[in-house]
C-alpha cells in the first residue's frame, strides 16, 4: 500500500497517483498522524521531514479549470533519472489525459494525430514507456512490494477476413474481370484456385494465430470490420454468411470485438452503434472491446461515443507510423476526459507497434524488426504489458509478407 499525505483533494491528483500506482492500493490521508508508515508516505503540498516530499509543479494543473497553452519545458531532458527532482504526478496526469493531442498536435490526411510534437521527443522519443518505469523506481524507493502482474497478448485486426472468398457475386466477378484487364495473371490464377478450393484462402491464416496463442499461453483478440463496403472500408459484407461463421467460431476459442469503420466524423458515432449491433447479433452478446480502423479516432469525441455505446475496453492507443507508447506507458489505465474534466468508465489499452508500421513506415528489415520487437519486450520485461496490432493477411507468409511470420513469431520469444 502507498500512503499519499495531502491536503489537495483535487479529482486530477487522485486520478493520476491511482492510475500510476496502480494495482497497488494507495492510502489517502491529510493529517500526518494518520499515516502508519510516515517515513514511507508521500508527502504533496504538504511539509514533512518524514517520506518522500514531491516537487511540486508551478503550474496549478490539479485545478478543474487549468489548461495547458504550451508544453511543459521544466521537466528534465532525462526524466528517468530526475524522477524524484519533478512533479511525477504532473507528468502522469499530462500523458494519460492526452494533454499533447487536445492542445498542440496536428492530424494527417486520415484525422490521425501525428506523433511528431508528443513531449515525450523531448526526453528521448516515444520508444519507451516513461510512467511504467518511473512508477517501477518508486515503488523500490518506497519499498513497496509490486502487485502488477504484467500481461503479453495477441491482437489482431480483420479489415478483410478473406482475400477471395465469400465476398459475393459482384465482387468476385469484378475482381476476375479486373485481374484480366490489367492482365495480372497471378493473381487471376490464385483468385481461381481459390475460388473452386483447390488452394486455401491467403488471408485464412486464423487456424495458425490461433496454434501460436494456444502454443505460448497468449490470451487471443481479433476485431472485425463489420461497415458497409466503400472508401477506405474494403471488407467482406457483414451480411456474408462465411463471414458470420467464421466470426462464430473465433469466438468460441478467443475475445471478438468491433473494428469500427472508417467514417466522417459528423456520422461515426451513429455508424459505429450500427456495427456493434451486427457483431452483438453474431456473437449473441454484447461487444465490449473496440480498435479503430486505420487507428483513426478524433480526441475526445471517439472515446466518448464508445463510453456512450457500453464499450468497455479500447485499444486504438498507438501510432499508425511509429513505434513506441503514445500515452507513455504499455499499461491499461482508465481515460480522464481532459475537457470535460472526469474520469470516464473507459479503459484504454496500449499497444507498442503496428505490422504495416515496422515494415512500410519504418521501413525495417525482417531481422531488423525482430531485432526491435526483442527490444522493446525486454525493456519493459516485469513493469509493462505487450501487445502490437497484427492483421490475418500480414501472417500469410506470401508476397508482400513473405518472410514475417518470423517476425511474428519473434514476439513469443
Amino acid at each position: 500500500m502507498v500512503e499519499i499525505c495531502t491536503t489537495n483533494t483535487s479529482l486530477r491528483l487522485r486520478y493520476a497517483v491511482e492510475q500510476f500506482f496502480a494495482p497497488v492500493q494507495v492510502h489517502w490521508c491529510n493529517r500526518f498522524e494518520d499515516l502508519i508508515r510516515p517515513d514511507r508516505a508521500v508527502f504533496y503540498q504538504f511539509p514533512s521531514e518524514k517520506g518522500i516530499q514531491i516537487c511540486t509543479s508551478s503550474r496549478n494543473w490539479t485545478e478543474h479549470d487549468f489548461r495547458y497553452t504550451e508544453q511543459p519545458q521544466d521537466w528534465k531532458l532525462n526524466l528517468l533519472s530526475s524522477s524524484f527532482d519533478i512533479d511525477v504526478f504532473e507528468v502522469v496526469f499530462y500523458l494519460l489525459a492526452r494533454v499533447d493531442e487536445h492542445a498542440f498536435a496536428e492530424s494527417d490526411e486520415h484525422g490521425r494525430i501525428q506523433s511528431k510534437e508528443f513531449i515525450q521527443h523531448q526526453w528521448g522519443g516515444l520508444n519507451c514507456a516513461y510512467i511504467d518505469h518511473l512508477r517501477s523506481i518508486w515503488l523500490k524507493r518506497l519499498g513497496i512490494q509490486d502487485t502488477f502482474k504484467s500481461t503479453q497478448e495477441l491482437t489482431i485486426d480483420i479489415d478483410s477476413a478473406y482475400a477471395f472468398l465469400h465476398k459475393g457475386m459482384k465482387r468476385t466477378l469484378g475482381g476476375l474481370a479486373k485481374d484480366l484487364l490489367k492482365g495480372d495473371v497471378r493473381n487471376l490464377l490464385e483468385r481461381v484456385q481459390t475460388l473452386l478450393h483447390l488452394k486455401e484462402d491467403r488471408f485464412d491464416t486464423y487456424s495458425y494465430i490461433l496454434t501460436q496463442a494456444n502454443t505460448h499461453g497468449w490470451p487471443c483478440r481479433f476485431f472485425f470490420l463489420l461497415t458497409d463496403f466503400g472508401g477506405q472500408n474494403i471488407g467482406l459484407p457483414y451480411q456474408s454468411k462465411g463471414l458470420k461463421r467464421l466470426i462464430a467460431s473465433l469466438e468460441k476459442e478467443a475475445t471478438v470485438g468491433i473494428h469500427p469503420g472508417y467514417h466522417e466524423w459528423n456520422s461515426a458515432k451513429n455508424r459505429t452503434s450500427i456495427e456493434i449491433q451486427r457483431l452483438a447479433e453474431i456473437i449473441d452478446s454484447p461487444v465490449l472491446h473496440s480498435r479503430q480502423h486505420f487507428l483513426r479516432m478524433q480526441m475526445p469525441d471517439t472515446y466518448r461515443s464508445l463510453e456512450s455505446l457500453d464499450i468497455q475496453k479500447d485499444y486504438t492507443m498507438g501510432m499508425a507510423d511509429e513505434v513506441g507508447y503514445r500515452a507513455g506507458t504499455s499499461r491499461t489505465f482508465r481515460w480522464y476526459d481532459y475537457q470535460q474534466d472526469r474520469v470516464s468508465s473507459l479503459e484504454i489499452v496500449p499497444f507498442w507497434g503496428m505490422d504495416s508500421a515496422i515494415k512500410r513506415h519504418k521501413g525495417w528489415s525482417i531481422e531488423e524488426a525482430k531485432k526491435e520487437i526483442l527490444q522493446a519486450k525486454k525493456a519493459i520485461d516485469g513493469i509493462g504489458d505487450w501487445r502490437m496490432v497484427w492483421h490475418n493477411e500480414t501472417v500469410c507468409d506470401e508476397r508482400e509478407w513473405k518472410g514475417w511470420r518470423n517476425v511474428f513469431e519473434e514476439q513469443f520469444k
